[in-house]
């Protein structure tokens, strides 16, 4: 029988996952398998629309969301058939199958194919582990995080509190997190080379009586970047960066209409470069690209075993 695709809008599945995932749960490992397969699909699917030329006529930011909004639930469909074998091989890993899962094409019995003697599977899992970001990277202090998935978990529990506060998607305040700071890896720091715990790029300003970083920045001018040196908030610990951002945000009326666009994620990204958060004029689009991302990192943060231990 075939699976049925889950709606893309549907975010409580990743609560469902990670649930199931506390439990060791197999069916745990198969949905994250396919929502992990899902998220290739899809992005084979953007890097394929970006060597197209853009629609003057219906471009524009919206019609790209929209785009965007199709593209992961077409991924969504793809990944139930369960036709490119990458989640069976991701969902092996994870539970430690010792039998190795059967990739569309082979014949039962007949084992894997190989090609010149290489394992299929085993090149399977392991691109699959690398396009994860798998491999740590390495760490400059105690405040890098040595994956993408420790750099989430880390901010998971403050993303939470301040969506709460704002009456947003916690998902979308973790990607513009991971959007500042490169997941974790170009953090604001000091002279001395601490971190300034400042993971949502907010500028010193007006009434700002806190610790201040002086640091070289990108900006965008008439849609050209530029190189310029500006001061950033600098802050004791995430939690007072958290709480700074929850203010900035509720204490800014231009910050409105993105609020009010309640757990609708995209939306609220639009409504913060609308609002003029920052200059890059691709700012909401990167974020809403980020979220598949982030939102799987999010659901088996609390996995027994990660995609990087298999």
């Amino acid at each position: 029988m075939t699976a049925t695709a889950a709606n893309a809008l549907d975010f409580s599945r990743f609560a469902e996952v990670k649930r199931m995932a506390r439990g060791d749960s197999p069916e745990a490992y198969k949905e994250i398998g396919r929502e992990f397969e899902a998220m290739l699909f899809q992005m084979m699917l953007k890097s394929a629309r970006d060597t197209l030329p853009g629609d003057s006529l219906f471009g524009g930011n919206e019609m790209e969301i929209y785009q965007d909004m199709f593209d992961q639930q077409a991924a969504l469909a793809v990944a139930a058939q369960g036709r490119l074998g990458i989640a069976d091989a991701i969902a092996a890993q994870l539970s430690g199958q010792s039998v190795r899962p059967a990739i569309p094409g082979t014949v039962e019995g007949e084992g894997l194919r190989t090609f010149k003697g290489i394992d299929r599977y085993s090149v399977m899992a392991s691109a699959t582990a690398q396009v994860a970001g798998a491999t740590a990277l390495k760490a400059v202090d105690d405040s890098t995080p040595t994956s993408a998935e420790d750099f989430v978990a880390s901010l998971l529990p403050h993303a939470q509190r301040a969506a709460k506060a704002l009456g947003v998607d916690p998902a979308v305040i973790v990607a513009q997190a991971v959007l500042e700071t490169g997941w974790g890896q170009r953090q604001i720091r000091a002279s001395d080379g601490t971190s300034s715990n400042n993971v949502f790029g907010i500028k010193q300003s007006h009434g700002w009586r806190g610790a201040v970083v002086n640091t070289r920045t990108t900006e965008y001018q008439g849609g050209q970047a530029h190189q310029q040196t500006a001061a950033f908030r600098s802050y004791a610990n995430l939690d007072a960066a958290f709480g700074d951002y929850v203010e900035f945000l509720s204490g800014n009326e231009r910050y409105r209409d993105a609020l009010g666009a309640g757990t609708d994620a995209r939306r609220f990204a639009v409504g913060l470069q609308r609002a003029g958060y920052a200059t890059d004029p691709a700012y909401a689009r990167k974020i809403i690209d980020l979220l598949p991302r982030v939102r799987l990192h999010m659901a088996t943060a609390s996995a027994p075993a990660a995609i990087n231990n298999g």
